[in-house]
């Protein structure tokens, strides 16, 4: 929920298809800016009954990455560096953020290939065929969006405008897929379960989602911001085994995120630091259950494509 100050719009005055180009199209081309970024991702899954869990952990945790972004619409693409070229993890990762008036998209995608499996009491093995798929979308309608907008970072710090919040309300969705050439819940971790001997789990899921962030300028061109979402659904699984196929129609979900960016701007670029700490969770069976955690920290650089026009003095 990186969010900032928008131009309002006489919607009285204008035809239909021009209020639908300026509400989702930035026309003016000094706030488009081109963004590099290096970050550190770790997006582990696990399943654990209480007493013991089988974790997932990716390798090559750096990665690198291009993106762009306006007033309306941030994209970042990032590709890992593999660092551990005897037991890789192949990632692929896409970030977008969206805003226009009071409605805030955030929509995410993780392809991940290659994670240690760690079962409790057990050596690390890796594991080549374990893939993971994540994608999300987060939506909220802020009731205060005229003091934010969504781009990368504040178009003006303000001395007048030194703090300030936001809060909305809205919904979200996640998918997660989890599967291998072999079981990823191999048969006898939990014997006791009916969840043994898993080759693939599915899942999609919805719910309702709150958040609520402040804006904090620190003078001279820097600023702070954070922002936390929470949210409570119902999952559709699907898991295949050993046993066939089994389905749960209404599991529970929930979500927990929090960001928080230290950046700062100048008229032509600009500079952010930002940390991410993501939490999903919900139950496979009645006695196991499957956690996805998200850590991320990101260095990005933008560079503002066109310059500003000034405005010429009258004589």
């Amino acid at each position: 929920m990186n969010l900032r100050a928008q131009d309002r719009i006489s919607l009285d005055s204008i035809q239909a298809p021009a209020v639908i180009d300026s509400l989702f199209i930035d026309r003016n081309p000094a706030n488009y800016s081109l963004r590099v970024f290096t970050n550190f991702k770790n997006q582990s899954f696990w399943f654990g009954d209480g007493n013991s869990t089988v974790k997932y952990t990716p390798n090559n945790r750096f990665g690198v990455g291009i993106g762009m972004a306006s007033s309306k619409l941030l994209i970042d693409i990032a590709f890992n560096l593999r660092t551990d070229t005897e037991n890789p993890t192949k990632r692929f990762d896409l970030r977008a953020f969206y805003k226009t008036k009071q409605h805030f998209f955030d929509f995410f995608f993780q392809r991940y290939k290659g994670f240690d499996q760690r079962v409790s009491g057990q050596p690390t093995v890796f594991r080549p065929d374990v893939v993971s798929v994540t994608h999300g979308i987060n939506y909220l309608y802020l009731f205060n969006e005229k003091d934010y907008q969504a781009g990368p970072v504040r178009r003006v710090i303000s001395k007048e405008i030194s703090t300030a919040f936001s809060y909305g309300a809205g919904g979200f969705t996640l998918l997660i897929s989890h599967q291998g050439d072999q079981p990823i819940l191999g048969q006898g971790i939990y014997p006791e379960n009916e969840a043994n001997g898993i080759d693939r789990v599915f899942g999609l899921g919805a719910g309702a989602l709150g958040g609520v962030g402040g804006f904090f300028s620190l003078g001279g061109n820097f600023y702070s911001s954070v922002t936390f979402n929470t949210g409570l659904g119902l999952m559709f699984k699907e898991v295949e085994g050993l046993d066939g196929r089994s389905y749960d129609p209404g599991a529970w979900l929930f979500q927990l995120n929090g960001v928080g960016v230290l950046g700062y701007v100048r008229e032509q670029y600009y500079l952010n630091l930002s940390m991410e700490l993501g939490f999903y969770g919900t139950d496979i069976t009645d006695n196991l259950y499957e956690r996805l955690n998200v850590a991320q920290a990101k260095l990005a650089f933008g560079y503002k494509i066109f310059k500003k026009k000034r405005e010429q003095k009258l004589p």
